[in-house]
């Protein structure tokens, strides 16, 4: 991320990898981050085209625009008349070069003022929101905790419940076998910049514990002892808890990269107020990498692997400090396997051997690919599920909640059906299609697709009609029906395509979804904004609306035979 450069071309760039970003720059938000990578060959915190072309002139922004930690700029005054208003997180490459700039003709006095009329409006305009700050004794309080527990059931994504084995009655449970090193370990996500700071984590351990009070419960982190498989052979259920941690797939920093770049950015220099030592090496390493213990060669799940699986990385895995480590930060990166490790795909194998009332629950950030799944009774997507993960998954389990998450990507059966992808690479292309919209270009079945999720009981989804509302803006309406005897949630996808379009485009692409919760054998009509933006081209600066028959499919997933089909002239 520090020395890539990402072509995307205009439609790419406006169709891919920029509509969530202007989402929320409509929506009101206070401020931006620029990245740290090149962009069409231009370092981010220095891109006139993305912070002031694109952000201010074409989508009317008015916040402030911050550099990323440290290294989010190259060259100061590049910086400030690109549109980057903030350099973070203090005086660094400004303070020694723009004075100089300025004196030399490279800036006016007006661009810095504008970068301090754009900071002072937005903490006026926002100073109640700061003003109004809760007290730190909010923090962990019951209200906030049941929150949590409720998201984190909510997120949770039921991908296989074979034999309807989930939900299961606690007293039907006799003895319970929790299996895994990632059962009875904090493991909230990242490290650095998103370090979850708790004061108590449930794990999946205590919350089943808690949710089981009858049962005997056998914990055990692998299977490679006679004790453990005994009690997993025996039990009436048995939870697998596998995944990743942050060392697996976190924010990463490269000691020797970053070291190399302080030099360039940092020369030498001794300042009584700008507080920089004479080797800029000491103050940066601190600042940029406090993890400095990390040896480089420690094998983690960004290594290369012979194996068909994810690397074994015992060596890093040893100890799971999961959101205790001090440093905050990780050994993780960019993972060159979706596989789970080894020592996981090898506990999963072994465990379906034994029984088969077996439920896999799967803790990471993205996507897993699961050759393992369809011999699995239960698979669940559990995410890094929170302070109250524990007791969420147990609602889970237990029906006290259903799993109300839907897969927010596709799961290929192949990693080497989605695009190339080289770690290490300093240039990359960005291209149009890529995850669901890849698959379905390339005739690629998903092992699971986007937006699937199973719930504890049985839907419809039928008398779909198109109307307007307002101005004239589409929206979908259709009956969903609960055909099933549990009261439950599921997610309406609108997801439309241009068949013979005269450009290339993904067959299909969502552009409307709601969720709904309705009761058994009720039926509940809903309507669906449906944004027709997503389906307009980008060309010559602008945007263009390809007339012709659109279908519009409204189902559960992207791909849903059961789906009901409209055509729509534009």
């Amino acid at each position: 991320r520090f020395t890539v450069d990402v072509t995307a071309d205009e439609r790419a760039l406006h169709e891919v990898y920029l509509p969530h970003f202007r989402r929320v720059a409509a929506a009101g938000v206070a401020s931006t981050m620029s990245a740290y990578n090149s962009v069409n060959g231009n370092w981010c915190g220095e891109n006139e085209a993305l912070l002031t072309e694109i952000l201010r002139d074409e989508w009317s922004w008015d916040g402030f625009v911050i550099s990323d930690f440290i290294f989010g700029l190259r060259d100061a005054a590049a910086s400030v008349r690109a549109g980057l208003d903030i350099e973070m997180p203090f005086r660094q490459q400004r303070a020694v070069s723009l004075a100089d700039a300025l004196v030399a003709g490279e800036l006016e006095d007006s661009d810095i003022d504008r970068c301090v009329e754009r900071i002072v409006a937005t903490l006026l305009r926002f100073a109640r929101v700061v003003e109004q700050q809760p007290a730190v004794s909010v923090i962990g309080s019951l209200p906030h905790r049941a929150l949590a527990r409720e998201a984190s059931a909510a997120t949770t994504v039921l991908l296989r419940n074979e034999g309807g084995l989930l939900p299961i009655e606690p007293a039907d449970v006799g003895r319970l076998a929790v299996v895994g090193r990632l059962a009875d370990v904090p493991n909230l996500g990242d490290g650095g910049s998103s370090d979850v700071k708790a004061t108590t984590t449930v794990t999946p351990l205590m919350g089943l514990r808690a949710a089981f009070p009858e049962a005997e419960i056998e914990h055990s982190v692998s299977l490679d002892d006679d004790a453990a498989r005994t009690a997993v052979a025996a039990a009436d259920l048995v939870v697998l808890v596998v995944g990743y941690t942050k060392e697996d797939e976190g924010e990463f920093i490269d000691n020797a990269g970053t070291m190399a770049l302080a030099g360039e950015l940092f020369p030498p220099m001794d300042h009584p107020e700008l507080g920089f030592v004479t080797d800029p090496s000491v103050a940066t390493v601190d600042a940029a990498s406090p993890d400095t213990s990390v040896d480089d060669a420690t094998p983690h799940i960004g290594g290369e692997s012979d194996d068909a699986a994810g690397p074994d990385v015992a060596g890093a895995s040893a100890e799971i400090s999961g959101d205790g480590e001090e440093s905050g930060m990780s050994r993780g990166g960019d993972r060159s396997s979706l596989r789970l490790r080894r020592q996981d795909e090898a506990l999963i194998e072994a465990a379906v051997a034994l029984n088969d009332r077996v439920v896999v629950v799967m803790q990471c950030g993205s996507a897993v690919v699961t050759p393992w799944a369809d011999t699995v009774p239960a698979v669940l997507y559990g995410w890094y599920p929170g302070v109250e993960g524990g007791n969420g998954l147990a609602d889970v389990l237990t029906g006290a909640a259903e799993p109300g998450g839907r897969l927010p990507f596709a799961v290929p059966t192949d990693e080497a059906h989605l695009p190339d992808f080289d770690a290490t690479a300093t240039a990359a292309t960005y291209d149009l299609v890529h995850g669901q919209w890849m698959l379905d270009r390339d005739g690629v079945a998903p092992h699971f697709p986007f937006g699937w999720g199973l719930s504890y009981t049985r839907w419809s989804v039928d008398s779909v009609a198109v109307s307007t509302v307002g101005s004239g803006v589409a929206r979908v309406e259709a009956t969903v029906t609960n055909v099933g005897e549990r009261v439950g949630s599921t997610v309406v996808f609108v997801h439309a395509g241009l068949p013979g379009s005269a450009v290339d485009r993904p067959s299909q692409r969502l552009i409307g979804f709601t969720r709904v919760v309705v009761a058994a054998g009720s039926s509940q009509r809903v309507g669906i904004e449906l944004d027709w933006h997503q389906l307009d081209v980008r060309r010559d600066g602008g945007w263009w609306t390809e007339p012709g028959e659109y279908r519009l499919w409204v189902g559960q997933h992207a791909g849903d035979r059961g789906a009901q089909e409209l055509v729509v002239a534009r």
